[in-house]
């Protein structure tokens, strides 16, 4: 227990007590108020084994009671600082891979993602925060990530890697391969989608390049060959 909690600890128990007190005083003035047989004081600490009793009684009640109030306030303390450090280092996780992370809500706006993100999309933080991500696309390349969310709320499972194609601010086109599963709250209730991002642009246009290169040397080869056979 940190040293915030044992003082709200504390207090609780001095409520606990001060409560036991505060019954006796009350309880000692309509003794006295009712029998004039019997003085403030012996009220107040009791006049026989029976009063002595019920004093101690009422004040293990109270102080059952605070302690019961004290173990519930250190629980909720605990599991919120645990659930405090868990959201840190879940966000320090998040923002410290290279892929983009995010999470949109079940119309596809913004409401968490990571600075890979921003770095992919070329827009800041500011700016991406509660825009729709099918807005940074085309039309055929909206379908894609709308079919992809459809399917995943649909099958309740997460959609494996498919790729688009993002615009950039200088109209500058970005490929992707992303994957989508489903938010749910407590109660099993689709709260939105969440998502990693791959940037794979240099993959793709090297592949193009490749393929380029393959072709032209099959065509350079079908020249040669050919001209073998020109009389």
């Amino acid at each position: 227990m940190n040293k915030k909690n044992g003082n709200k600890a504390d207090h609780l128990v001095l409520i606990g007590l001060g409560l036991a007190i505060g019954y006796w005083i009350l309880e000692s003035f309509m003794l006295v108020m009712l029998s004039n047989d019997v003085s403030f004081l012996q009220s107040l600490l009791g006049y026989d084994f029976n009063e002595i009793l019920a004093r101690l009684l009422v004040l293990c009640f109270f102080m059952i009671f605070a302690s019961h109030a004290q173990f519930t306030v250190t629980q909720r303390k605990q599991a919120d600082e645990a659930l405090r450090q868990s959201e840190i280092k879940y966000r320090t996780i998040i923002e410290s891979i290279q892929d983009g992370y995010f999470e949109v809500d079940t119309s596809g706006k913004f409401n968490f993602f990571n600075d890979s993100v921003c770095k992919i999309f070329g827009y800041s933080r500011d700016y991406l925060i509660s825009k729709n991500i099918r807005q940074f696309m085309d039309e055929l390349d909206a379908e894609k990530v709308n079919a992809a969310f459809d399917n995943a709320y649909k099958t309740k499972i997460g959609i494996g890697t498919f790729g688009f194609t993002l615009v950039r601010p200088d109209k500058s086109e970005r490929f992707v391969e992303a994957s989508v599963s489903l938010i749910k709250d407590s109660k099993n209730k689709t709260l939105g989608f969440r998502g990693i991002l791959r940037d794979v642009t240099k993959r793709k246009k090297a592949e193009a390049l490749q393929r380029a290169e393959t072709a032209a040397e099959a065509a350079n080869r079908s020249k040669s060959e050919f001209s073998q056979y020109e009389p």
